[in-house]
């Protein structure tokens, strides 16, 4: 790979990243072919129509098989066939790969949360996992221990370090996350009000089918906060159609909470159902008084039916509110007032995020986006099973995900900025037989990065799997930051990574003058590489010898770090 000239590269930063994104294409390659949607290959022989998508992965479909199977390549094994990863594998008679890989013959499953894999007797490649949990609490009375005034914190992220796994806490607080083997620690992330009560010591998990129970995270605030936030998605809302609209209450502060929940729907719109019940007077609904636990989320569905002469591009408007008892002295998550164009034919699959477009400001202060994910089932059969997998992209924060809720009971656990959303026995019923209740929803929370510039953009696509059939690719969500208008003119103060995806051999301009110590960390959070450079230009990083896969660059420079994710192909 050529170095980049320096007049084409300051010439580059002069443009922001937006300009550099729109000349590089997935290989790094200024003005390539490889964009998003053109063909690529993915490096696995069996896999067809290989194409680039929006992160710039290269991604293959696995073929529907018939006997024969397929060809291993190897004339020692038989009954050739492709595994679940559309790997062709063959097996012989006297053990895996006839003899060459005998039961207890290590071997990689390409799971990253396993250990110790190997051979098992039936010539499946097997490793085995270990697991932490334990409960996050408030803790009242500051004694560490959970029991008292004490109060359960539910639907919060705990993840450990290294390797960035994670999941969402349950209705108790309790939590239990997957890791390989290794030392970890625990981390809770904070609320808005509490932060974690101390440092806890690793917890060596050193082997394979282990665990490590009774792990009582405490979290300290130092006032008592009253504070109620309110969200809500639609699906589609098309003429003559029906409509459901999910709203998320949550309890976000430091004590329980009552709230009264009222909705304001459109007068073109008529209410076909309501759940729970509801006393509704004209085109305002308005439920009984609940309480809200720490951290909980209720959930209430409306369902409505538009009128025939809406005109496709019409808006519908409407609001959602819920004042608290005590009263809320955090008021700006307590409303939300949102307009839903009017669609005609329609993709009931997509991803939306909420604002679109951001200021610099908000970039700066770190103001959240909110995305919200839609399904349907749109099949011919109940699906017994929905998972939803999101790769955030380059751009966000993954360290500030925060679940807000789903329309339906979900797990919720994470690995390196990769979300995944599990719906297991859901039993969606199929549009045909259904068609209100086929819809589904989950909505989460994110931060943009800080080092976002004025026009640069950021495209999030999510992946919907019903049951075992492929996944269906939603549309992106895309968010802008945007031009500045102002005389002030903004520049890159971070560094900046170019090609992402990158071969072997990745860049990073470093604006500041000085040394700069540098180390490369792969997914299960292990130094891979180190070296050092100079900054105040760009600084070239050999990759040769890495794995595919997606790794972290952490850069020390005069006591600041500052740590960038890539990907190598």
């Amino acid at each position: 790979m050529k170095h980049i000239p320096t007049i084409v590269l300051a010439t580059l930063l002069s443009l922001g990243t937006q300009a550099l994104h729109a000349q590089l294409d997935c290989l790094g390659v200024f003005g390539g072919t490889d964009i998003p949607g053109s063909p690529c290959n993915d490096g696995n022989p069996i896999t067809i129509n290989d194409t680039w998508n929006l992160a710039c992965q290269c991604v293959g479909t696995c073929p529907v098989w018939s006997l024969p199977l397929c060809d291993d390549g190897n004339p020692n094994t038989i009954n050739d066939a492709p595994n679940n990863l559309c790997w062709c594998i063959g097996w012989g008679v006297n053990g895996c790969a006839d003899g060459a890989y005998p039961p207890g013959t290590p071997c990689d499953d390409m799971d990253p949360l396993t250990s110790n894999d190997a051979w098992t007797v039936d010539c499946n490649c097997f490793g085995g996992s270990n697991t932490i949990s334990g409960q996050l609490f408030l803790d009242v009375d500051q004694d560490s221990l959970f029991g008292g005034p004490d109060l359960p914190i539910q639907n919060r992220v705990v993840s450990v370090s290294p390797g960035g796994y994670g999941v969402v806490t349950g209705p108790s607080g309790t939590f239990t996350i997957t890791v390989p083997s290794g030392t970890f620690s625990l981390w809770a992330q904070s609320g808005y009000y509490d932060a974690q009560a101390e440092a806890y010591p690793p917890i060596p998990l050193i082997g394979s089918g282990l665990s490590s129970t009774g792990h009582l995270l405490a979290m300290i605030a130092p006032v008592q906060q009253t504070d109620l936030s309110v969200a809500f998605g639609s699906t589609w809302v098309r003429p003559g159609f029906e409509n459901t609209v999910t709203v998320l209450c949550k309890n976000e502060g430091t004590v329980p909470a009552l709230g009264t929940l009222s909705f304001t729907f459109d007068t073109t719109q008529t209410i076909v159902s309501v759940a729970p019940p509801a006393a509704v007077v004209g085109n305002l609904i308005t439920w009984p008084q609940d309480n809200y636990d720490l951290g909980e989320v209720t959930t209430a569905e409306i369902v409505f039916l538009s009128d025939t002469d809406l005109v496709l591009g019409d808006q519908v408007h409407y609001t959602a509110d819920l004042q608290t008892a005590p009263p809320d002295d955090a008021l700006w998550n307590n409303t939300q007032t949102t307009d839903i164009t009017v669609f005609g034919s329609y993709d009931p699959n997509d991803k939306l995020v909420s604002p679109a477009l951001l200021t610099v400001q908000d970039v700066a202060d770190g103001s959240p986006v909110t995305y919200t994910i839609r399904f349907q089932n749109t099949g011919t059969a109940l699906a017994e099973n929905v998972r939803i997998t999101d790769p955030l992209p380059f751009g966000l924060d993954p360290t500030t995900f925060q679940f807000l809720g789903a329309s339906h009971s979900c797990e919720v656990v994470y690995l390196n900025g990769l979300l995944e959303f599990r719906f297991d026995g859901i039993m969606l019923p199929d549009s045909g037989s259904d068609e209100v209740g086929s819809h589904g929803l989950v909505m989460f929370r994110v931060t943009p990065d800080d080092t976002l510039l004025p026009g640069d953009s950021v495209a999030n696509t999510a992946y919907i799997y019903f049951d075992y059939n492929v996944a269906v690719v939603t549309p992106p969500a895309v968010f802008a930051v945007e031009t500045s208008t102002g005389i002030a003119t903004t520049s890159r103060t971070g560094p900046l990574l170019w090609p992402n995806p990158a071969g072997d051999e990745l860049f990073v301009y470093m604006p500041t003058t000085g040394g700069v110590n540098m180390t490369i960390i792969d997914l299960n959070g292990r130094v891979v590489r180190a070296l050092s450079g100079n900054g105040g230009g760009a600084i070239a990083i050999p990759l040769a010898g890495l794995a595919h896969g997606v790794y972290a660059l952490r850069m020390e420079q005069a006591g600041t770090i500052r740590t960038l994710r890539f990907v190598k192909r």
